[in-house]
């Protein structure tokens, strides 16, 4: 089944999973990597049910409520996503984990509660360059430019390759531009 997986033949790799799963259904792993696979093909629902069975199998392990979680969140069901969040955070407090509820706060609107979930997830890792550049997407939507400016410019030290901070630092910045332009504009218009 993982030979499949790796040469992208879902549907098989999909079957030998079943097949493992029906010969030792006591074997969490399979459940998890099934659901990887039901994860890859946008079989979003069916990647939820095995995340569960694992978690029914082997409630111990933050992994399981957190990549649930990031199902949850694929399937905008936020709230829900966050409450596999928290658990995966109680039983292990990882960068990851407070990177991805951070990403589920930010989806749901609450920005706040995502740049909190994004300064916790730097706490623990300070080079995690998906978190500075979340962090930068949050700040500036809440328009503060400067500080979203910053946290591009730290993701971009920490991931050089991290192409998406790039796009945004540059239309952050052809915004700074224009809004230093129409300031300027407004002054001489007064005088």
């Amino acid at each position: 089944a993982a030979a499949f997986a790796k040469m992208r033949e879902p549907r098989l790799a999909i079957r030998d999973y079943s097949e493992a799963i029906r010969l030792d259904p006591d074997l969490v792993q399979y459940y998890v990597d099934r659901a990887a696979v039901f994860s890859k093909v946008r079989r979003v629902d069916l990647a939820i049910d095995d995340e569960s069975e694992a978690i029914l199998r082997d409630p111990r392990v933050a992994e399981h409520y957190d990549r649930r979680g990031q199902s949850y969140a694929r399937n905008s069901a936020y709230d829900r996503a966050i409450a596999d969040y928290n658990e995966a955070i109680r039983r292990q407090p990882e960068a990851t984990f407070y990177l991805h509820r951070g990403v589920a706060h930010q989806l749901k609107g609450d920005l706040d509660a995502a740049i909190a979930d994004y300064d916790q997830a730097l706490a623990r890792d300070g080079r995690l360059a998906l978190a500075l550049h979340n962090r930068g997407m949050a700040r500036w939507k809440k328009h503060d430019r400067v500080a979203a400016a910053a946290d591009f410019d730290a993701a971009l030290a920490a991931d050089p390759t991290l192409d998406i901070a790039v796009e945004h630092r540059k239309a952050l910045a052809r915004e700074m531009v224009q809004g230093a332009h129409a300031t300027t504009a407004r002054r001489a218009v007064a005088r």
